[in-house]
């Protein structure tokens, strides 16, 4: 068996497979969230369509939006009456893009 390294570059086989680029999933905080700043979140959506693969972009990251503020008697996510309804859960971020 002969190791990859001692293979030249065109002998290999040809991978046809793209990368898929996510900032986040929809059921995750959004990614303002993580990034510190809105103004850095939008440098990231601005970025990934640069790089190779495909880019997918969750309504509202595009914006740089934060999690949106859910009422309490609207809270839906399973996870805050799992958790004793302390932790509000993914609806933040599972709300439509404002219109203004």
């Amino acid at each position: 068996m002969v190791a990859w390294s001692a293979v030249s570059d065109s002998a290999r086989p040809a991978c046809h497979i793209r990368p898929t680029r996510l900032l986040s999933r929809h059921d995750a905080v959004r990614p303002v969230t993580r990034y510190g700043s809105p103004a850095r979140a939008r440098a990231a959506a601005l970025l990934m369509p640069a790089l190779p693969g495909s880019a997918h972009l969750y309504p509202g990251e595009e914006l740089g939006l934060p999690p949106a503020e859910v009422p309490v008697d609207r809270v839906l996510d399973p996870l805050w009456g799992r958790s004793g309804r302390t932790e509000r859960g993914r609806d933040g971020a599972r709300v439509p893009r404002p219109w203004s």
